[in-house]
């Protein structure tokens, strides 16, 4: 019954269409994308409310490492390695359970880059 309205089947229909959007980006982060790559892509998603795609990108990111490592299909240690390189450089900052975005551009350049 709900389906024969329309705007709630185009609402339906969008929101299926962004989750197959989602899928096919995950999909491309595991087989192309670098592990750091796939980290910066995934901080920034996470910045801007994973699900929601805020315009406003948040600069940190309330998350514990070992969350962060299962979302991207890596060791915790693996993860660590990357985020404290990108601490090095920078790039983020760590605390206990959050991660502090410092450099937003050169995250998305990383994204870029692959």
């Amino acid at each position: 019954l709900l389906m024969r309205d329309v705007l709630f089947a185009n609402a339906i229909a969008a929101m299926l269409a962004a989750r197959v959007r989602m899928l096919y980006g995950l999909a491309e982060d595991a087989t192309l994308r670098s592990l750091r790559a796939r980290v910066a892509h995934r901080l920034l998603v996470l910045a801007r409310g994973d699900a929601t795609q805020s315009q406003h990108t948040r600069q940190r990111v309330a998350l514990p490492q070992e969350a962060l490592a299962m979302m991207l299909g890596v060791t915790r240690q693996t993860l660590s390695k990357e985020l404290n390189a990108l601490a090095g450089e920078g790039v983020v900052a760590l605390g206990y359970g959050r991660i502090e975005l410092l450099s937003l551009e050169a995250l998305q350049r990383m994204v870029s880059t692959g």
